[in-house]
């Protein structure tokens, strides 16, 4: 039997949704399979080991790295995301402001 922390939880999969949190090992392999639970998953990667299983996974398969858990936003996507946010806003003001001088307003 193992236990998944309330805090180890992330959006999408069964795990979210349900209120168990103690499991046997074959009931999380089962989520992470069938379900493609992320929670599931990274638990699987902390109960190995986030590094032992980055250097298995380029061993094994040298075109995939893992880099960070599951539905985890690193600061650099959190730059790309507000970078990309903004200039497209203000792209899309632009526009509004052409579209709307177009009619006379």
């Amino acid at each position: 039997m193992v236990h998944v922390p309330e805090d180890k939880i992330v959006e999408c999969g069964m795990l979210c949704h349900l209120a168990q949190r103690d499991w046997m090992m074959r009931g999380i392999l089962d989520l992470m399979l069938s379900d493609s639970d992320n929670t599931a998953t990274n638990f699987l990667i902390d109960f190995i080991g986030f590094a032992k299983m980055a250097a298995w996974f380029e061993a094994e398969f040298a075109h995939l790295h893992l880099g960070r858990y599951l539905m985890e936003v690193t600061d650099r996507e959190i730059r790309y995301i507000l970078f990309w946010t903004a200039s497209h806003f203000y792209h899309y003001c632009d526009k509004i402001k052409a579209d709307l001088s177009k009619v006379g307003i």
